[in-house]
């Protein structure tokens, strides 16, 4: 029986060990994978076939993996909602262990049941293996080992469960069958494996001619939507080359206005009536625009920066026109976008419908800043919520608080993501429509958002406000006094001679010039982290720079948070966007009903963190952090890598014809490691087990002294090669096979049975016992440098059941 169960256990590793070696699953198992794997699901079922009686009773096993259960809750997962899952694994792996192993027949349904659920990780794997064309090719051959693999172990594994299902199965009689059953299933299975070609399904990436881009609708002669201001326009400049200009990589490109909010209220206003323009503030122009001497954002330039900035800006506009664009088909799209076929492209996420622009589609609200982690999530902010939460009809913002100059706009979402994302602020988001007709885009939502189109001119004329308690959260900056010190002298190098609240705003912002923005989105919120970006590399994504201004802003007496999502802006999108929106919009019904201009694809390298500082009057309102920063360099833009849409309802390409080499080294690879993890189980599981019996024998009189000290010899004689004593013998019985042993089986008889001795009595035959034990052992040791070596590796002395 131990070695079904180790047969079982070896089973159940490697197919958990396989996606570590597969080329297409490119997400790696997290530390949670690891310990629900690799810990808790062996240690269960361990608890569940050697934690029991008659030695142990079953409180002992429970308790034993609530231990490693509270420790995994403690040390990965923390007390939420994902310390379910490891819970889930842990209760599974014990009561499924118990039924196959003790349920003598009685549950053969749950046998079967497994053999299914691992073949189902197996299907899993092979599906990735055709995710794409060049996961395909990486594959092919891993891919036709795995059939042939995986129906070997399907049989093996049924067997391993039927012996352990029906323990009486497994007697003489019925070894011929067994070894009929591996001559006819081990050469099926190779010979399965060897002759199913490598493509038998083949799905491709098709990649796609990128047509012109599509031209925005609306636009004047001087490339700009009626009565919406864009700042200067260069000398012979068209319809749509204005836009194309300011493509720089930076979510609000190389434009003048350096607030969201400016180019929200441009031709939305609240009468309908759009606003000229906004002359250029000092410092703000771009490179051959500014001042003499003065560089991109009116920082001071060296001798022949500007050209050089202008060179950089051409660049990193030729990779953005340069970009592809890729399609797969809508059916393989989740195993591709977990493929390494996905690394280095951007994986289209939602489309967002809009009359205004940028769109900060915000998820989460980050106001508590923790001295050691950084920013986390505000528990106390209600919009937190609306990420996961469950509408059946509209939701309305019960907030009796109005800001000034705010404008509702209706936003419509359609995603890939389960979490719901919403501009600031919401006002009515209708409930969240399931059609998985144009798979991936299978989730769709609208929400109207009070979006606050104040500027500038509103902002100067802020009064010094006094906050109460419910800002509290917001100005609190609890950091270690070194820390402080640092900060607070960056902060006021920024903010010479600015006094006024949103001077100091502004003077934060512009205090970025020097800084390089790179971007992506880092998960690394750590204050070390924030640290060397401020005064070592002054290099960073957009989670550096909106948590330093979020820092910096509380300091300087403006509440302020941080705010992660994603971005929805005109100047991030590139040709390959534009054309993957026209390919998209010709499948899906729903966008038709907008025009291109207002349609946005948002990709994950739009994935973005910015800052809210709250205005009095105007309430929260998002500022881009990175506005002033120098713009990334060509290759750290994951705006200009190559875009990746769906391709619904596609015909799929007709199969190509690969000659087939089966993998005989990776094969043996597996083999070896399938092997091996038993043999190192089961040489683990023979140290264990003379370990524990040899503490019991030392420690007492007791019953379970005596039958450890029995133990012992009959597992010595075993491997020593001496026939096993059979569970149903008695220790007299066997000795009329092994006459050597009578003096022995005697006294342990005697100690089994006699209550007549008294305490020292006892003491001094237990003491006997052990040495006629240790005798007897030392006395039928085989001589010989053979014997000795498999007397080291034997293994036979784990087949015995005291």
């Amino acid at each position: 029986m131990q070695l079904l169960f180790y047969t079982r256990l070896a089973l159940y590793l490697s197919a958990f060990l396989i996606p570590v070696f597969h080329p297409a699953v490119a997400v790696a198992y997290d530390w949670l994978n690891r310990v629900m794997f690799f810990v808790l699901l062996p240690a269960s079922m361990f608890a569940a076939f050697y934690l029991r009686g008659p030695r142990f009773r079953v409180w002992h096993g429970l308790a034993a993996l609530a231990v490693l259960y509270a420790g995994t809750v403690f040390f990965v997962t923390g007390l939420d909602r994902s310390a379910l899952l490891p819970l889930l694994v842990t209760v599974l792996g014990y009561i499924w262990t118990v039924l196959v192993f003790r349920g003598q027949g009685r549950f053969p349904a749950f046998a079967a049941i497994e053999m299914f659920g691992l073949a189902i990780i197996y299907l899993r794997i092979l599906e990735y293996g055709r995710a794409s064309e060049e996961i395909a090719a990486r594959s092919a051959g891993l891919s036709t080992f795995l059939i042939a693999f995986a129906v070997l172990l399907f049989l093996v594994h049924g067997l391993v469960l039927y012996f352990s299902a029906f323990p009486g199965a497994g007697g003489r009689r019925n070894r011929t069958e067994l070894a009929i059953f591996f001559a006819v299933g081990l050469p099926l299975a190779l010979i399965f494996g060897h002759f199913v070609p490598s493509d038998f399904v083949q799905n491709k990436i098709v990649m796609n001619e990128l047509e012109k881009e599509p031209p925005l609708k609306g636009l004047d002669g001087d490339g700009r939507r009626d009565g919406e201001g864009q700042g200067r326009r260069r000398p012979g400049e068209g319809e749509g080359e204005q836009e194309r200009h300011n493509r720089n990589g930076k979510p609000l490109g190389d434009r003048e206005e350096k607030y969201p909010s400016e180019l929200q209220g441009e031709g939305n206003s609240a009468d309908g009536q759009g606003r000229e323009g906004q002359p250029g503030r000092p410092g703000e122009g771009r490179p051959g625009e500014g001042k003499p001497g003065e560089g991109q954002g009116g920082r001071p330039g060296k001798p022949g920066e500007g050209q050089s900035e202008q060179k950089e800006q051409k660049e990193q506009q030729d990779n953005q026109q340069k970009n592809k664009l890729h399609g797969v088909p809508s059916e393989m799209w989740n195993n591709f976008k977990n493929s390494s076929g996905a690394n280095g492209k951007q994986m289209a996420v939602m489309i967002i419908a809009s009359k205004i622009q940028p769109v900060y589609a915000a998820e989460q609200y980050l106001g508590r800043l923790d001295a050691k982690t950084g920013f986390e999530q505000s528990v106390d902010e209600p919009l937190n919520e609306l990420r996961d939460l469950r509408l059946l009809e509209t939701w309305k913002d019960k907030s009796v608080e109005r800001d000034t100059k705010r404008v509702l706009f209706d936003v419509y979402y359609l995603s890939t993501l389960r979490e719901r994302v919403v501009a600031y602020r919401p006002f009515a988001i209708q409930p969240t429509i399931l059609d998985q007709k144009y798979h991936p885009f299978d989730l769709s939502y609208t929400a109207s958002s009070a979006v606050s189109v104040s500027n500038p001119d509103d902002w100067k004329n802020i009064r010094e406000p006094h906050f109460d308690e419910s800002m509290k959260q917001y100005l609190d900056v609890p950091l270690d006094e070194k820390r402080l010190v640092r900060y607070r002298a960056f902060l006021n190098s920024r903010l010479k001679g600015k006094h006024g609240y949103f001077d100091r705003l502004a003077g934060i912002l512009e205090g970025f010039s020097a800084h390089q923005y790179k971007m992506g989105f880092e998960e690394d919120t750590s204050l070390e982290g924030l640290d060397k970006f401020l005064f070592e590399t002054k290099e960073g994504d957009c989670t550096e720079f909106s948590r330093a201004a979020a820092i910096l802003g509380r300091l300087s007496g403006i509440p302020s948070r941080v705010v992660t999502g994603y971005l929805a802006s005109r100047d991030l999108q590139t040709p390959a966007h534009r054309g993957g929106i026209k390919h998209l919009r010709d499948k899906i019904p729903a966008l038709q009903k907008f025009p291109m201009e207002e349609l946005y694809l948002v990709t994950n390298a739009q994935r973005h963190a910015w800052v809210q500082f709250y205005l009095p009057d105007y309430g929260w309102v998002d500022f881009e952090s990175t506005a002033y920063a120098i713009p990334p360099k060509p290759e750290f833009d994951p705006n200009a890598r190559d875009v990746v849409i769906p391709l619904i309802d596609e015909e799929p390409l007709p199969p190509e014809k690969k000659k087939f080499d089966f993998p005989w080294m990776l094969f043996g690879i597996f083999s070896g490691i399938l092997v091996g993890s038993i043999l190192l189980s089961l040489y683990l599981y023979r140290f264990i087990r003379l370990t524990i019996y040899s503490l019991i024998a030392g420690r007492g009189v007791d019953r379970r002294s005596v039958d450890a000290v029995a133990t012992l010899l009959y597992i010595r004689l075993a491997e020593d090669g001496y026939p096993i004593r059979q569970f149903y013998e008695t220790p007299l019985d066997y000795a009329k096979q092994i006459p050597e042993t009578k003096a022995f089986a005697d006294r342990l008889t005697e100690l089994r049975f006699r209550e007549s001795w008294s305490a020292e009595q006892r003491k001094q035959s237990y003491a006997d016992l052990r040495r006629l034990g240790s005798d007897t052992g030392r006395s039928m040791r085989r001589p010989g440098a053979w014997n000795s070596l498999k007397r080291v590796f034997t293994l036979r002395g784990i087949l015995y059941r005291p």
